[in-house]
């Protein structure tokens, strides 16, 4: 519901120009809710789930959410498109492996074989 939502927002302590990442996301319920109401925040979803990743991309587009983006899954492998400076930067290997593998790994170690950069 609305303030059970609401509660975990404000326990995030969001702050304007932080980037999130939300895994497991689901349908969106946080995903969306945190970018709409932090228009200078940019929030990532992750799903195992390719079809509920698909409609929340529509979903993103049809309401106009320009902050947000769902990354796509599939046959273990996490598709990540690095954004800003990390695009480019010569740590992003680095990043991907140490930093987001490793963790995806460690929420979903029968799912996630790689993260790859799209």
């Amino acid at each position: 519901d609305t303030e059970h939502r609401e509660k975990i927002i404000s326990a995030l302590s969001v702050e304007s120009g932080m980037r999130i990442l939300d895994l497991g996301c689901g349908s969106g319920y946080l995903t969306f809710a945190i970018a709409k109401t932090n228009e200078d925040v940019y929030v990532t979803g992750l799903d195992i789930v390719t079809n509920t990743l698909i409609e929340n991309e529509k979903q993103a587009k049809q309401e106009g959410i320009g902050n947000i983006e769902f990354v796509s899954y599939e046959d273990g492998v996490v598709n990540v498109k690095l954004q800003g400076a990390c695009s480019g930067c010569a740590g992003a290997q680095m990043t991907l492996k140490n930093g987001i593998q490793r963790v995806l790994q460690e929420q979903f170690p029968d799912d996630v074989k790689s993260v790859e950069s799209v």
